[in-house]
C-alpha cells in the first residue's frame, strides 16, 4: 500500500473515530467524510504551523456542513493534534 492510501486510511478512521459533525453517530454511512479526508489530505502537503492548520481543518467542515464550530473547538484541535501526530508518525 502507498503512503498515500494509508495516510488516508488513517486520517478517515481518525475523523470517524472523532466524528466533529456527529454524523456517523447520527447513522450517517462511514463514508460520509470522504471528500473532507481528501482535502485534509491535500492540507497535509501544506508546511503550516498548528493553528494555521488548525483554522483550515476547521474551515473545510464549515465549508462542508456549514456548521457553527464555536461549541466544538476542542474536537478541532483534538483532529488537528490526532492529523499532525499522524503526519510526523508517517513522515508525511
Amino acid at each position: 500500500m502507498n503512503l498515500y492510501k494509508i495516510v488516508f486510511k488513517n486520517i478517515h478512521e481518525i475523523v470517524n473515530e472523532l466524528d466533529p459533525v456527529n454524523l456517523i453517530g447520527g447513522g450517517a454511512p462511514g463514508d460520509e467524510y470522504y471528500d473532507e479526508v481528501i482535502k485534509i489530505v491535500s492540507l497535509l502537503k501544506e508546511d503550516n504551523e498548528k493553528v494555521i492548520f488548525t483554522e483550515k481543518l476547521t474551515g473545510i467542515f464549515i465549508e462542508s456542513f456549514g456548521c457553527n464550530t464555536e461549541f466544538k473547538n476542542d474536537i478541532f484541535l483534538l483532529l488537528s493534534d490526532r492529523v499532525l501526530e499522524l503526519k510526523e508518525r508517517l513522515k508525511w
